[in-house]
């Protein structure tokens, strides 16, 4: 009878223990794609035109340009606040 529940209770021991492994598996590989996510390809630029008193310029031109691959947005700023925003 000693031995029957040795066998018994090492039965479920193993399977807890290969539950245990897999859900520590899965949580593992979780951790490691979670930074794969931040990699986005998408940004937000944005500010504002002021004088030099710290008054907003309104309607003022402003040029964004990507020097890398040579591409340029321009902008008008907007409002009463004078800000732009590139997304």
């Amino acid at each position: 009878m000693n031995s029957a529940f040795v066998i018994s209770r090492g039965s479920l021991w193993n399977q807890t223990k290969g539950a245990t492994q897999r859900l520590w598996a899965i949580v593992a590989f979780c951790l490691v794609c979670l930074p794969l996510f931040s990699q986005t390809s998408q940004g937000t630029i944005q500010g504002g035109v002021f004088d030099q008193s710290g008054g907003a310029v309104a309607g003022a031109a402003v040029a964004v340009i990507d020097v890398a691959r040579g591409i340029m947005r321009a902008l008008t700023t907007g409002g009463a606040d004078s800000t732009w925003r590139l997304a």
